[in-house]
Order: structure tokens, then sequence, then C-alpha cells
């Protein structure tokens, strides 16, 4: 939807873009969703104030593409070069591209 400005459930061609979606927090005046995930950073202690060893890194933004006839909603991730794959904690690549090719 993003690039052929169409929606691929009902072909719509009006699109609403949110380039900086954000959270409602009533406290702050509302705060841009962003790409985070948590790591370990040290021993676990689960104390009242603890933050259990882990940390939470940031390293991105969202937009999102909304079709204006269906409600039909795209998601795109913006500025993930910081991404670090750690299957520990959740944090995956997937590469489907091909490891060789299928004939000799």
């Amino acid at each position: 939807m993003k690039s052929s400005l169409q929606c691929p459930k009902c072909r719509c061609r009006k699109i609403w873009c949110i380039e900086e979606p954000h959270h409602d927090n009533r406290f702050q005046g509302g705060t841009p969703l962003r790409v985070v995930y948590e790591r370990r950073v040290g021993p676990v202690n689960n104390g009242f104030f603890s933050d259990g060893g882990r940390d939470r890194v940031s390293v991105g933004t969202y937009e999102v593409f909304i079709c204006t006839a269906c409600g039909y909603a795209e998601w795109y991730a913006r500025d993930i070069e910081a991404l670090e794959e750690n299957p520990d904690e959740g944090v995956r690549l997937l590469d489907g591209e091909l490891q060789g090719s299928a004939y000799r």
C-alpha cells in the first residue's frame, strides 16, 4: 500500500498516511510509537524497584498507512539500522534468501 497507494484488500486509492503515530499519553501530550525491545544487561534482580537486569532499547519509529474505505492498515518501521539480532530475547532476523542454488 505504501508504494502502490492502493489498498490490497478493497482496491481503494484513498489512503491516510500518519508519518509518526503517537501513543495517547494525557500527561505528556502523546509520545511517538517507537520500535523497542528489551535486552539483558546484568544479573536478574527482582526487587521492587529493580529493572530485572533488563534494559529497553529504542531503535526507530513507525509510520502507518490506512485505507479510507475498509480501514485496512499497514505499519512500517523506520530508522531500524541499529537493530541487533538476539534470539534469546526474541529479536530474530528472518532471511528468506536462498542459501545456494537448487541446481548443480
